[in-house]
C-alpha cells in the first residue's frame, strides 16, 4: 500500500500571491500498511493523510488544498449565497481544509477543537453535494443528543435556504429525527421528500428499520464520532452502519474534537482505504482562547459556597456549571435558587419539550445561569457563554475539553474554572495538565483578571 503524507505549510510571501488565491499543501509518499500524518514544530496545527490500495508503485494522488476564501472552493452559487448571508466572511481553520475534500466525496476523519467552525464544515461541504431537485434523503447526519442534531438542522435550513428544490420553491429541505417527537411526524417528512436528515442513533435505527430509502445517499456524517462509539451507541452505530442498505456510493465522515482509539479502530473498519483524515495533535487542543483556573475548594461540601461567593462577586454573563450526575445537577440547582439565583438545569431525564423550552430560555438569556451534566458539553453553540464552571471533574480527560469549549466560541474569550476538592479530582486535573502539556493555574484573588484582554 502507498500512503500518501499531507502536510499544511506556513503562509509566506513567496508562498502565494494573493490570499484569496488556494494554497496546495506540501506532499509527501511513502510505503506503509497505515499512517497518520503529524505536523513538524514549522508547519500549521492541522495535518492531513490520505491513505490508497495501490498494487503498483504509485497511486491516485489527492491534493488537500488549504483555501483562504469561499470564493476559491468552487461551491455552488446558492451554497455560496447562503454562507455570506449568515455572516460567514472567511473560513475557519477546519472549513478552510475540511470543505472541499467532503465535495469531492472523499470519505473523511476529521478532529478539530472546539468552537472553530466544525459543523459549518460538514454542513457546506454536503449541502454542496446534494441535487436539490432530487426529493429523497441525500445526507445523514447522527449526532448523539436531540440539542445538537436541532442546531445542526437548523444550520443546514439557514445555508442551505437560497437552494433550487423546485421552479418555485427554494430552500433545501431537512428533518429532524430525535426521541421524543412522533415517528408518524418523521415517516411524514420522507414521504414529503426530505433531503437532510440530522437525528439521534435510536431514531435513525428505528427508520431505517422502517425502510427509509437510502437510494440517493451521498453522506453519512458521524458527528461526535467519540461519543458515538462510547458504551451507550456504540453497539447501535454498529447495526446502523452494518445495516447493508447504504449504497456503495455513499461517503462516510466522523468529527469529532477528539479522535480515541475506538474512533479510529472504527474509522479502519468502515472508512474507505483511500480515505483522508485531517487531525489537530493533542499539544494544539488548548483552546487557547479561554482562561482556566482552578480554585481548591479543600472539601466537596464547601463547594457550594464558593459556587455562590463566585456568582457574587465576579462579572458574568451567561454560564453553565457543570456537574457529573442528574442529581448533582438537580441538587447544586435548588440550592442556588434557595440563596436567590435565578438557574435553570438540564439532563437527559427530561422530557424532550422540557429540554427545549429551557434551552430556549437559555438561549435568548432569560435564564443566564445553567446548570448541567455533560448532555450538553458535546457542540452545542451559545454563543453568548462567557464562562464554564466544572463544579466536578469530569470522569473522562477528554470531556474535559468538550465542556469548556461552550465558552471561547469562534474566536472569543472565555473563562472556565474548576472547583477541586480531594485528592481524585487534584488527581484528574495534574491528569490533564500532563497530558495537553500546560499548567492551569489557581483563581488569584483578584478576580479582574477574569475579564483582563492580556
Amino acid at each position: 500500500m502507498i500512503t500518501t503524507q499531507i502536510k499544511l505549510i506556513p503562509l509566506s510571501d513567496n508562498t502565494m500571491s494573493s490570499k484569496s488565491e488556494p494554497r496546495i499543501l506540501s506532499v509527501s509518499s511513502a510505503s506503509s500498511a497505515s499512517s497518520t500524518a503529524t505536523p513538524s514544530s514549522e508547519s500549521s496545527s492541522a495535518s492531513a493523510s490520505s491513505t490508497s490500495n495501490s498494487s503498483s508503485s504509485s497511486s491516485s494522488e489527492y491534493k488537500v488544498v488549504a483555501h483562504d476564501s469561499f470564493d476559491t472552493m468552487d461551491l455552488d452559487d446558492d451554497v455560496l449565497r447562503g454562507v455570506y448571508t449568515n455572516g460567514f466572511t472567511n473560513p475557519s481553520k477546519p472549513q478552510r481544509t475540511g470543505i472541499v475534500p467532503i465535495t469531492k466525496r472523499k470519505d473523511l476523519v476529521f478532529s478539530c477543537e472546539s468552537g472553530t467552525g466544525k459543523t459549518g464544515t460538514f454542513v457546506i461541504g454536503t449541502l454542496n453535494c446534494i441535487d436539490p431537485t432530487i426529493q429523497a434523503p441525500q445526507v445523514l447526519v447522527i449526532n448523539p443528543i436531540r440539542e445538537l442534531a436541532n442546531q445542526t438542522a437548523d444550520v443546514y435550513r439557514a445555508i442551505g435556504q437560497y437552494m433550487k428544490v423546485s421552479e418555485s420553491v427554494r430552500g433545501v429541505k431537512v428533518m429532524t429525527a430525535t426521541g421524543g417527537t412522533p415517528v408518524p411526524e418523521d415517516l411524514r417528512s420522507l414521504r414529503n421528500g426530505a433531503q437532510v436528515i440530522v437525528g439521534t442513533p435510536g431514531r435513525i435505527f428505528d427508520l431505517l428499520g422502517r425502510g427509509m430509502n437510502l437510494k440517493h445517499l451521498k453522506y453519512l456524517i458521524l458527528d461526535e464520532a467519540d461519543k458515538l462509539f462510547e458504551s451507550g451507541f456504540a453497539e447501535q452505530i454498529r447495526e446502523i452502519l452494518d445495516t447493508g442498505k447504504f449504497p456503495d456510493s455513499t461517503s462516510l465522515a466522523l468529527f469529532s474534537a477528539t479522535l480515541p482509539e475506538i474512533v479510529q479502530d472504527m474509522a479502519e473498519r468502515y472508512l474507505k482505504k483511500d480515505r483522508i483524515k485531517i487531525l489537530i495533535p493533542k499539544e494544539e487542543v488548548k483552546l487557547e482562547g479561554i482562561k482556566q483556573f482552578y480554585i481548591d475548594c479543600e472539601k466537596p461540601e464547601w463547594k457550594i459556597d464558593v459556587l455562590a461567593d463566585l456568582y457574587k462577586y465576579m462579572s458574568v454573563g451567561q454560564s453553565i456549571v457543570f456537574a457529573n450526575t442528574k442529581p448533582g445537577v438537580e441538587k447544586v440547582a435548588k440550592w442556588m435558587v434557595d440563596q436567590g439565583f435565578t438557574v435553570e438545569y438540564i439532563h437527559g431525564d427530561m422530557l424532550a419539550p422540557e429540554r427545549a423550552k429551557r434551552m430556549q430560555d437559555f438561549r435568548t438569556g432569560a435564564v443566564r445561569i445553567l446548570i448541567s451534566t455533560d448532555v450538553l458539553a458535546r457542540g452545542i453553540d451559545v454563543q453568548a457563554v462567557s464562562t464554564v464552571i466544572n463544579y466536578e471533574m469530569p470522569v473522562e480527560r477528554d470531556d474535559y475539553w468538550h465542556r469548556i469549549g461552550r465558552t471561547g466560541r469562534y474566536g472569543k474569550k472565555g473563562v472556565s474554572i474548576n472547583l477541586i476538592a480531594g485528592a481524585d479530582e487534584i488527581s484528574k486535573m495534574k491528569d490533564i495538565e500532563s497530558h495537553y502539556s500546560m499548567v492551569i493555574p489557581m483563581l488569584p484573588e483578584d478576580l479582574s483578571v477574569l475579564t483582563s484582554t492580556k
